[in-house]
């Protein structure tokens, strides 16, 4: 009886020290290197371009392969405060960075005509996605002033908004 228990801790020895061997420098990242970033500095949340330089969407979650790689985005484009966004997944690939004044600038290049997101003015595409009886809503927004007074004269003329209900503020 005392062979076999003392057969069990040797063996149980022997399993248990690989596990115990690692180090802090097999288990902890030291340092972030040149070439390494964080997902949350780089591609989280970053505005994401055309050709032209007009942005398209922005990322807002990245793909994981099996391997637990970065294989693409989630991109929403379109739509107007939050209302018919599209998610769109866009593989890491097909992405281009590059430095413009110190900062990290993202872009999807692609033949003319690609882009399916909403194009034009705001207040164009507000009036698409709202439901008819907008007199019934609270409306909030934020923009330049000539986006906000043709918001305004949206809902207030075109669709008798009490101005009550608008809420807004400029930016310059």
């Amino acid at each position: 009886m005392n062979k076999t228990l003392i057969s069990l801790l040797a063996l149980g020895t022997m399993i248990a020290t690989p596990a115990l061997a690692q180090t802090a420098e097999s288990i902890f990242i030291p340092s972030q290197s040149e070439t390494e970033y964080l997902a949350r500095d780089l591609l989280i949340g970053a505005k994401v371009h055309n050709d032209e330089g007009k942005i398209i969407g922005d990322v807002e979650d990245v793909v994981l392969n099996d391997w637990n790689r970065v294989e693409g985005v989630v991109m929403g484009t379109g739509g107007f405060l939050g209302m018919a966004e599209k998610k769109v997944g866009v593989k890491l690939s097909a992405l281009k960075f590059k430095e413009v004044d110190g900062k990290t600038v993202v872009s999807l290049p692609g033949e003319e005509g690609q882009w399916s997101g909403a194009t034009g003015y705001v207040h164009d595409q507000l009036e698409r996605v709202l439901p008819e009886r907008m007199a019934e809503y609270e409306f909030y927004f934020a923009g330049p002033p000539p986006m906000s007074q043709a918001i305004q004269e949206l809902l207030m003329i075109g669709h008798q908004v009490p101005f009550g209900q608008i809420h807004f503020d400029r930016f310059f």
